[in-house]
């Protein structure tokens, strides 16, 4: 978990506190304010102690302003929590964007490596349909001349892929080139 991270979740866990405090500070208010209704109420009944009432009036006035003193700290906390939201996106952006760009880079690096051992086969593979198409023709002469059709043989003997070599390796790399597409 980064500090940016870890900042967040301790604003949040804060704010959700701050909350649940407003919420018993509302209720415990309204408790109150029902209490001094009703003691108003009855004040011209009964005898009641005047420092008692002005006591009553004093706590809800309290609480009335704790409620607001709270209500401001969420907002500002909430203002925090989305300034401390955005500069996570913004690194995770810049993060994300810089990781992005080097492997851009390793995969270029490793297409021209790629590319220049293409480059290398190029000559063998050229050189080999030529000795094959040679090969070709020196059967179809010997088989004008003898009679005997050695093409089964000549096949198997100028394969350039044969099943025991065609290991693991030589596979992947033969069905990847086969999957890749030219574009533009």
């Amino acid at each position: 978990m980064t500090i940016e991270s870890e900042n967040l979740v301790t604003l949040k866990s804060t704010k959700a506190q701050l909350e649940v405090g407003l919420i018993y500070l509302k209720r415990r208010h309204s408790e109150l304010e029902r209490q001094l209704a009703l003691v108003q109420s009855q004040h011209n009944r009964t005898r009641l102690h005047p420092d008692a009432l002005l006591q009553l009036q004093r706590t809800v006035q309290d609480h009335a302003i704790e409620i607001e003193r709270r209500k401001r700290e969420i907002q500002e906390l909430d203002e925090r929590i989305h300034l401390a939201q955005t500069q996570t996106e913004r690194s995770g952006l810049q993060y994300l964007s810089a990781e992005h760009a080097a492997v851009t880079a390793q995969i270029s690096e490793i297409r021209e490596q790629i590319l220049a051992s293409l480059r290398q086969l190029a000559g063998p593979l050229r050189r080999y349909e030529e000795l094959v198409e040679h090969k070709n023709r020196l059967v179809r002469d010997i088989a004008e001349r003898t009679g005997r059709d050695q093409a089964y043989a000549n096949y198997i003997e100028s394969a350039l892929l044969r099943q025991s070599e065609y290991v693991d390796d030589v596979k992947y790399t033969v069905e990847t080139l086969r999957r890749q597409r030219v574009v533009a």
